[in-house]
């Protein structure tokens, strides 16, 4: 059953490698004004105002504060079900790392081999480039969202704030972080002298 843990161990390692950039992208708002640069909606809508609508979001997400201000009211009900998924994505978080820990105490020489299988399998993701698009708006969505709710028009925050390349661009930053990730954990299990310890 030794295949089974260090599948278990590589799946752990992989959604923790996501689970960080994307707590970065949820908790912080340096993301939202990094890609203004990218499309011309900030300014369309007041990159001031933009902003200060987007600086409500890390706390929305941690459950300290509501939504203010002009979100429209399915942008709202999209938001919930965004922050449901947020705290699904938290736990399995909390569980990943658990498990991380166990093969870490119990069998540290896994961590450099499905490392190295996880760079391979996140690379490969960058595949889903050339057909973004699509894969945003029929795959993506028809798999975490019963309604229709995430789609918007010039009226809503998000439209000016999240455009489709904002989404592109973090997939990217995720794809770069989560390889970034699993190639350190890689070359750290190389350099340590316990990895003499083979299975």
């Amino acid at each position: 059953m030794r295949w089974l843990g260090q599948a278990a161990a590589a799946f752990a390692l992989f959604f923790v490698s996501f689970t960080l950039p994307l707590g970065f992208l949820v908790l912080t708002t340096e993301w939202y004004d990094f890609n203004c640069q990218f499309h011309t909606r900030c300014e369309r809508f007041g990159k001031a105002e933009l902003m200060a609508h987007a600086e409500q979001l890390p706390r929305y997400f941690l459950h300290l504060a509501e939504l203010e201000g002009r979100w429209s009211l399915t942008e709202r009900l999209h938001m919930a079900d965004v922050r449901r998924i947020y705290d699904s994505v938290a736990l399995l978080a909390l569980v990943a790392l658990t498990v991380c820990g166990l093969v870490l105490k119990k069998r540290p020489e896994w961590f450099g081999r499905v490392a190295l299988w996880n760079v391979f399998i996140i690379l490969g993701l960058l595949a889903i480039l050339p057909v973004f698009g699509y894969f945003w708006k029929h795959i993506f969505h028809a798999v975490l969202f019963t309604n229709e709710y995430w789609k918007t028009s010039r009226a809503d925050v998000s439209w000016y704030l999240m455009p489709r390349v904002y989404f592109r661009n973090a997939f990217i930053l995720m794809v770069a972080a989560a390889a970034l990730i699993n190639l350190t954990v890689y070359f750290a299990w190389r350099l340590w002298p316990a990895k003499k310890q083979t299975p």
